[in-house]
């Protein structure tokens, strides 16, 4: 793991490395079971990161949405570990 130092714009995933990238940040190993996750049609990962990069995408429902961080805090980091370990126990789980 390499933590995130800056708020990140991008999320990538490279299957053959089992390396998911946001920012200067690393996360391994992600297997393509935990980056495909969906819930709903919706991607787990994709839906996670997209409320908390650089410029949130999202429904925008007053000008409160328009105020974001400015650094990437240390929690969030922890709680993509605890996502990606709770994604991972289902994926686990689903052949049962």
């Amino acid at each position: 793991m390499k933590p995130i130092t800056a708020m990140p714009d991008t999320m990538t995933y490279d299957e053959a490395t089992q390396r998911l990238t946001i920012g200067d940040g690393v996360f391994e190993p992600v297997p393509p079971q935990v980056w495909g996750y969906t819930v709903g049609g919706r991607n787990i990962l994709a839906s996670w990161f997209n409320y908390r990069k650089r410029t949130p995408g999202g429904r925008k429902s007053s000008p409160l949405d328009d105020i974001h961080v400015d650094e990437w805090p240390d929690a969030w980091s922890i709680e993509l570990l605890e996502v990606l370990s709770a994604m991972r126990r289902c994926t686990e789980l689903e052949p049962a």
